[in-house]
């Protein structure tokens, strides 16, 4: 009889005593544990170095109470394994530790592969610090790929809807989430990045402090194929649509959506110091852009490169460098143009409010008001200014005004075959600050000296264009 019993309490209290069992599977790569209820799930944190498969939607509804969820993973003890959803639904996600650090339905996750998950947060996740819908912080050389969050995200730094802090590749994630961050670095999709990511969007836009963007705060990796929705929103500086500081290289990506903050605000990065190449910046018409001071249509402050990339954009300025493109350019610009209007005080200009260095191969068409130091392509320039032209409404406000140009306002640099539409702009200055022509002029291409109409620009002869781009 006892026997009999002792066999009936083996067989009966397996699952509860045994933290790695989970039904089928052994915990390999090739043969992972299968999860299939939410107290499955919730024990993947006792075997964090071991591989688990999903085969059922799972409802986290019976961890909403208190804390909610309690992450698996820490600093500690780390998951390393990996996590197949299988396409399969989580729901009801909810946490609620505002001390604690590295906070999401995976705390702190270290060279693991997590794929194929929907995830709907209920209420908020909230933490301290690393903070993100799938994970806080993703660190070594892992792969995250194919997750979709929704909800909200809350925490003081490193806050993201996908994750907090990111070291992993990442491909083909979407996230509608609005994260806010006390302070700083926080992203729709990631606070804090330096892994590389391709093909993901984030919508719901971001909003915190400062280093904050619609996609990533910082991002220090490379990013292809990849959007930004809703904008993002700062109290202080380095804000930007898709990146509140781009330090990597981002092509073939694009931002929409409306974007404020006090200084370094950009429709695409509030600073870039790395490479932006085939992206741009749109809205539902146009991108709203309000803010204080050093303030771009595509980004705020430039010390890298931007190529073939344009910013279509409203923006607004209570004080000095404004550009369509770029408030201040300290790096180089080249095949970019700017469509839409930029007023500021001091400093502004169709493409870039101030150029220091290398501006080539741009147009801008862009309605700008200012008081002084304002033109259709740059307000003041200090660099170099090449074959580049500007067509948009030059105008001025107050009751004094000075350095006003159809392509700059005051240039204390050079320029070189280079025209502005005297006609659409109002402006007819010819000292140096660029040539004026009429429109008609404009549509000619015999008007342009020394431009490549082979490889860089087009014009349309019959519907008498300006020059355009051959890649757009």
């Amino acid at each position: 009889m006892s026997a009999i019993f002792a066999l009936i309490f083996i067989l009966s209290g397996c699952k509860d005593d045994d933290p790695e069992h989970f039904g089928e599977g052994s915990g390999t790569r090739d043969d992972p544990f299968l999860i299939e209820t939410a107290e499955d799930l919730n024990n993947v944190r006792n075997s964090p170095d071991k591989h688990f498969k999903q085969i059922a939607d799972i409802d986290l509804v019976d961890f909403t109470q208190g804390s909610g969820w309690l992450p698996i993973g820490d600093e500690e003890t780390r998951f390393t394994g990996s996590y197949n959803g299988n396409g399969h639904t989580i729901t009801n996600l909810t946490i609620n530790l505002p001390d604690e650090d590295y906070v999401g339905l995976f705390g702190f996750a270290e060279n693991s592969t997590i794929e194929n998950i929907n995830l709907e947060i209920s209420g908020n996740v909230t933490g301290s610090n690393y903070v993100g819908g799938l994970v806080g912080k993703s660190a070594g050389s892992g792969f995250i790929s194919n997750i979709y969050v929704e909800g909200q995200i809350e925490g003081n730094d490193y806050a993201g809807g996908l994750a907090g802090w990111n070291e992993c590749e990442v491909t083909e994630n979407h996230t509608h989430i609005g994260v806010s961050t006390e302070n700083t670095y926080g992203g729709g999709l990631i606070g804090w990045n330096e892994g590389n990511i391709s093909n993901s969007k984030a919508e719901g836009g971001a909003h915190g402090s400062g280093y904050i963007g619609g996609f990533t705060g910082m991002n220090k990796g490379d990013i292809t194929e990849s959007y930004a929705g809703e904008g993002a929103w700062g109290e202080n500086d380095y804000i930007g649509g898709f990146a509140g500081w781009n330090e990597g290289d981002i092509t073939d990506s694009r931002a929409e959506g409306s974007y404020q903050g006090n200084s370094k605000v950009g429709g695409f990065a509030g600073k870039n110091t790395g490479n932006i190449s085939s992206s741009h910046v749109t809205g539902y018409v146009e991108a709203s852009l309000q803010g204080s001071d050093t303030l771009g249509g595509m980004v705020g402050i430039n010390k890298g490169s931007i190529t073939k990339s344009y910013a279509e954009a409203s923006i607004s300025g209570e004080e000095e460098c404004v550009g369509g493109l770029a408030g201040i350019n300290k790096g180089s610009i080249s095949q970019c143009y700017a469509t839409g209007d930029a007023t500021a005080y001091d400093y502004v200009g169709g493409l870039t409010g101030v150029n220091k260095n290398s501006v080539e191969n741009t147009y801008a068409i862009v309605d700008v008001t200012g008081q002084t130091h304002t033109a259709g392509l740059v307000g003041i320039n200090q660099g170099s200014v090449e074959k580049s032209y500007a067509a948009g409404e030059v105008s001025t406000k107050g009751d004094y005004s000075s350095y006003i140009g159809g392509l700059a306002g005051n240039c204390q640099g050079e320029v070189f075959d280079s025209y502005y539409d005297k006609n659409t702009t109002g402006q007819d200055d010819d000292e140096g600050k660029g040539i004026p022509k009429t429109t008609l002029e404009m549509q000619q291409k015999s008007t342009y000296e020394n431009w490549d109409f082979d490889n860089i620009w087009d014009i349309d002869k019959i519907h008498m264009s300006y020059p355009y781009f051959r890649w757009e």
